[in-house]
């Protein structure tokens, strides 16, 4: 998650980066207590699971807890909210330069 806030790329006027959590505030403030390069993520919080259920992210192979908790999942959406790439990874890994030669491909 810290990746993204990391680099340069993505803080594009045309890219938004979104780490989607199922975390609440204070869940998420403890969670940056103990790794505070969480700090640098722009978080969606969807105590809801709202949005992890709309993006069908819960029952993924990375989840630990299908159905309950998305895994780890890159989504690229265009412009108009049109999902154009999706990738799970159950391996966990840091896929920004895979990711931004996904988003080449949209410009």
């Amino acid at each position: 998650m810290a990746a993204f806030g990391k680099d340069e790329a993505f803080k594009k006027d045309d890219t938004a980066v979104f780490n989607i959590v199922v975390d609440t505030k204070n869940e998420w403030d403890k969670a940056v207590k103990k790794m505070p390069e969480l700090a640098q993520a722009t978080i969606l919080h969807d105590t809801s699971k709202n949005v992890s259920r709309e993006y069908g992210v819960l029952s993924l192979p990375s989840s630990m807890h299908k159905g309950q908790f998305p895994g780890h999942t890159y989504l690229i959406l265009d412009k108009d909210r049109i999902v154009r790439f999706v990738f799970d990874d159950p391996k966990m890994a840091v896929r920004n330069e895979e990711l931004k030669a996904e988003l080449a491909k949209l410009n």
